[in-house]
């Protein structure tokens, strides 16, 4: 019984020093990812990215509408969804986009 308290004391007492040393790690982990972020020339990195991102993205949406109009999937795709916007009663739905 002795020995099963002193493992639980063990135990503890690494648990306690284990999390403290993690917090105080993860703490400056932290610190320097906020210095890092917090950097001019990154900011103005993320800016760039997130510009040529959006542009890749709109440029990408673009090229596949224009494909997909001139292919028979684009033509029922588009009849579904005329289908879709029309309610049984032939008047257009509230939410149609024009």
């Amino acid at each position: 019984m002795s020995g099963k308290l002193w493992f639980l004391g063990g135990l503890a007492a690494g648990y306690v020093l284990g999390t403290r040393a993690g917090r105080e790690k993860f703490d400056q982990l932290a610190q320097t990812v906020r210095k890092v972020k917090d950097d001019p020339v990154v900011q103005d990195a993320i800016g760039i990215v997130q510009a040529e991102a959006s542009k890749l993205y709109a440029d990408g949406r673009n090229t596949l509408n224009e494909k997909l109009s001139h292919s028979k999937l684009g033509e029922k795709l588009a009849e579904r969804r005329a289908e879709l916007d029309t309610p049984a009663n032939g008047m257009p739905a509230v939410n149609a986009k024009p």
